[in-house]
């Protein structure tokens, strides 16, 4: 009958078992983070990029003659569009990367955290398109239908306007 190893030689073959797993995942970890930060990097470069692209087809003075920077405005956005949009597209960026990260590192909550993330987004976008597009609607609604009530004075009512409430005087 083999006898069965002691309490110290089962502790120092775990011991040896962890010490060579941390070994080996070395340069698993080194990849990853070399990778990561290439790819943030990257991302840094796509906001710069988008960034110098917006202003130079003057993105903000497109949405003002549009009448959409008020609605932003309105909305809670105070920032210039060019400053919001390519930061957005760095973050989402970032979380992309953090995906890929946790990916190469074999996090797997992680990785569907973020996978359920993504697939979430096109109905945040589609949701904050709705309100942007519906904000500007009400808004031009709004200004068409008030402009010709001010230039409405007194004397240009309709007759009947005047006429109506005194046939039930009399």
């Amino acid at each position: 009958m083999p006898q069965q190893p002691g309490i110290f030689e089962q502790l120092a073959a775990i011991y040896r078992d962890a010490i060579a797993a941390g070994i080996r995942a070395i340069p698993r970890l080194l990849a990853g983070v070399a990778v990561i930060v290439i790819m943030v990097l990257a991302a840094k470069l796509v906001e710069r990029v988008l960034r110098a692209l917006l202003v130079r087809v003057r993105f903000d003075e497109l949405l003002q003659q549009a009448g959409i920077d008020r609605t932003l405005h309105r909305i809670g956005l105070r920032q210039s569009i060019n400053i919001v949009l390519p930061r957005l597209v760095y973050f989402l960026l970032l979380c992309l990367i953090a995906r890929i990260g946790a990916d190469l590192l074999q996090l797997q909550a992680v990785s569907q955290a973020f996978d359920a993330f993504f697939r979430y987004l096109p109905n945040i976008v589609a949701a904050v398109l709705l309100l942007v597009i519906g904000s500007a609607a009400s808004q031009f609604a709004s200004e068409t239908v008030a402009k010709p009530h001010e230039r409405r004075t007194s004397s240009s009512r309709a007759p009947w306007a005047v006429s109506y409430p005194r046939s039930f005087c009399s």
